[in-house]
């Protein structure tokens, strides 16, 4: 019960967790897990078991978890 009333009153941090792999050639960008780009956090933000990212040439972009920007 601690656990619970814990997980629904916790409102810090972002949690990333068993993620896969990101590669980014020429120019690309791969995430597989979480990026806040505005500074803001407005609650929690979790990711768990992604895929792969693959992102290659200029401008592509390949994501897998939370992106906020």
């Amino acid at each position: 019960m601690h656990a619970l009333l814990e997980s629904l009153t916790d409102s810090g941090g972002d949690t990333a967790t068993d993620t896969g792999n990101a590669t980014a050639r020429n120019g690309g960008s791969a995430i597989t897990g979480i990026r806040n780009g505005g500074g803001t956090r407005p609650g929690r933000s979790r990711v768990a078991h992604t895929g792969d990212a693959e992102a290659a040439g200029p401008g592509s972009s390949a994501v897998t978890g939370i992106v906020n920007e």
